[in-house]
């Protein structure tokens, strides 16, 4: 069999691990492969996850931006969940300086070095390597390790939200759709605009039309896990392309820990990758919350996360800097993993048939968070969440959440993995996948673009439209539901949590952008509740008939006692939100101040006016899409 060059491209943070596992394929069977990245850190990112077949690196110098200058990015994005603002912040102080200089770094090696490599690999976003690529004469493949999503990838469906913008495909309201399908509408638009007329997107290359026709993409997951959408046949479902049986084994301290846990207790596997950082206090919190006498707890904690954890951890707790995530999830003693829901790790949870506890930080972590907990494999937390030891044991305690994860598992093995990245890539450097390109992609290189373009996306828009339309009669109901100022939602979604609990139902005035409690509370003059509670009730005895009043699907959910009593007195009650929001309100009267951890708005007596938000905007509040439920925090 022929052998060939293979150059892999990328900048050292965790979507790198993907493309060097494909590497490391690539390399037993033969062919040469060189990783080219940034550091000591691209350097032990290539060791760690090719440690069966060495692979060549080009250190391209020291790394563009600073861990500190880093970690305050990711800090600040979490801080937010304005979503303009995250993207923003985000690509002008990460991945343009970084893109940036990826391109100029491998523009100088090319100037200085006769090698020649017969295909790349690259992952999203790539900038002007693409570019640089081509200009060399080096065909591509790029390799996304999470979803399908607007704006950079433009076979992205039109009903698909941008990663940042928190909305469930499932439950648009009509707003939500004319953002989202007008928005990406527009964006394509202007797209094929640009191309037709030679423009280029010097500050993003990848909304260039050109650098993705003919692509092969790889996407290291599956319909189901992604939006399920209508996609080219140059765009391939691998799975997770991680391979347990070659990755790094576990450190010898580590493998000793699991052996010497008991047959008859779990454990929990905890890790929140490589980007979110965990302040000391946060750390010595979940500390305290996973120490626990029912499971057993293996963490895997950067060593400068580490310090100021207290000397005498309990012996039910291993806390070690690098765990490598598949092989932990792949141990048949770990039943449960508490993750921040990186697409890397929550796809591996699901192609290890592990159930998953998430608490995403920000980006689009909500977003696959949710994916999960809909599948009904795991349950999710508010955006930057603290881990409650009650999540743990639910899901530990439910089998179900087991038996949907082992489910997907499944699913996720029939799609080949690193196996079949590695065989496409194989075809793809002889040519032999051009049969596979679409008519659209054959017409950007015969001069009729413009009119291709642009009906073949009109027609997915109307399509989209049409689909969300038509659905089924269960569409009717919905509509229904929301004149009565309530959302439906199917009852497969009902959580262990909120059997037999008595509903009280919040509606939402326009006029005076506050939360109204239309229930057991009188509310302010000033707001007007679009549903009544008679109403509330009559719409959740039709769609929810075991109980449960429901508002509109970005509005927070209250649970009463299961009595239906009133709230006790000198209790914090905390109703969480997707979006990052939490309300806080005290049946004493008293205001009470943003505590640290807890997100963020301030109530106070029984009704629900909106109080001063920490970190975030009333309109973020209100893109929420996750539907939370009370907690008692301190009584």
């Amino acid at each position: 069999m022929q052998k060939f060059q293979f150059l892999i491209a990328g900048i050292p943070l965790s979507p790198l691990h993907n493309s060097i596992s494909i590497g490391q394929e690539l390399c037993l069977r033969g062919h040469n492969v060189t990783v080219f990245s940034f550091a000591d850190r691209g350097r032990k990112k290539v060791e760690k996850y090719s440690s069966r077949c060495k692979l060549g690196y080009v250190n391209l110098g020291p790394l563009p931006v600073s861990e500190e200058k880093e970690e305050q990015v990711v800090l600040t994005g979490m801080a937010t969940n304005s979503t303009r603002k995250q993207i923003t912040h985000v690509m002008n102080n990460l991945m343009l300086p970084y893109n940036d200089a990826l391109a100029n770094a491998m523009e100088a090696y090319f100037k200085g070095s006769p090698a020649k490599f017969d295909y790349a690999l690259l992952g999203l976003p790539f900038g002007r390597t693409g570019q640089l690529l081509r200009q060399h004469g080096i065909d591509f493949a790029v390799n996304i390790p999470t979803i399908v999503v607007p704006p950079l990838v433009p076979w992205a469906a039109p009903y698909v939200p941008i990663p940042f913008y928190h909305v469930s495909v499932h439950n648009m309201t009509f707003l939500d759709r004319v953002l989202v399908i007008g928005g990406n509408t527009l964006i394509n638009f202007f797209r094929a605009y640009a191309y037709s007329v030679g423009f280029k997107f010097t500050l993003v290359p990848e909304m260039d039309w050109d650098l993705w026709n003919g692509r092969l993409v790889f996407v290291n997951t599956i319909p189901g896990m992604d939006i399920t959408q209508p996609l080219p046949p140059l765009v391939q479902y691998t799975g997770p392309v991680v391979d347990v049986k070659k990755m790094e084994p576990f450190s010898d301290d580590v493998a000793q820990w699991l052996e010497e846990v008991p047959e008859d207790m779990p454990v929990v596997y905890v890790s929140f990758g490589t980007v979110a950082r965990l302040t000391p206090d946060r750390a010595r919190a979940m500390l305290s919350t996973l120490t626990s006498s029912e499971y057993y707890t293996l963490w895997a904690l950067p060593k400068p996360q580490q310090e100021g954890l207290p000397g005498d951890i309990p012996s039910s707790v291993k806390i070690h800097h690098w765990v490598p995530t598949a092989r932990a999830l792949a141990h048949p003693k770990v039943k449960a993993f508490v993750s921040h829901c990186g697409g890397n790790s929550a796809t591996e949870s699901m192609a290890l048939g592990v159930p998953l506890v998430g608490y995403p930080q920000f980006g689009d972590q909500p977003a696959v968070c949710q994916r999960i907990a809909d599948a009904g494999a795991g349950i999710t937390g508010p955006p930057g969440g603290w881990v409650q030891s009650a999540d743990v044991l639910h899901v530990l305690n439910t089998e179900r959440y087991a038996e949907r994860a082992v489910a997907m598992s499944r699913l996720l093995e029939r799609f080949g993995g690193v196996s079949r990245a590695v065989d496409l890539l194989e075809l793809a450097v002889h040519g032999d996948l051009k049969l596979l390109e679409t008519p659209l992609e054959r017409s950007l290189d015969i001069g009729y673009e413009q009119l291709t373009i642009l009906s073949t996306r009109c027609s997915e828009q109307q399509h989209a439209v049409l689909q969300q339309e038509t659905s089924s009669s269960q569409r009717e109901e919905r509509e229904g539901a929301m004149r009565l100022g309530t959302a439906w939602h199917s009852k497969g979604w009902q959580s262990e949590a909120t059997d037999g609990l008595k509903g009280v139902c919040l509606g939402f005035s326009l006029e005076t952008s506050n939360y109204t409690d239309v229930g057991n509370h009188a509310c302010p003059a000033n707001t007007t509740p679009l549903a009544s509670k008679a109403e509330c009730v009559q719409a959740a005895e039709m769609f929810w008939p075991d109980g449960g009043c429901y508002s509109q699907p970005w509005k927070a959910i209250i649970k009463s006692l299961p009595d239906g009593s009133a709230y006790p007195a000198g209790c914090i009650y905390e109703v969480s939100q997707g979006g990052g929001c939490a309300l806080l309100f005290q049946t004493d009267g008293k205001a009470q101040t943003c505590q640290e951890g807890m997100q963020c708005h301030v109530l106070c007596k029984g009704c629900l006016g909106v109080g001063e938000p920490c970190n975030m905007s009333h309109n973020d509040c209100c893109q929420a899409s996750w539907i939370g439920k009370v907690t008692q925090k301190e009584c």
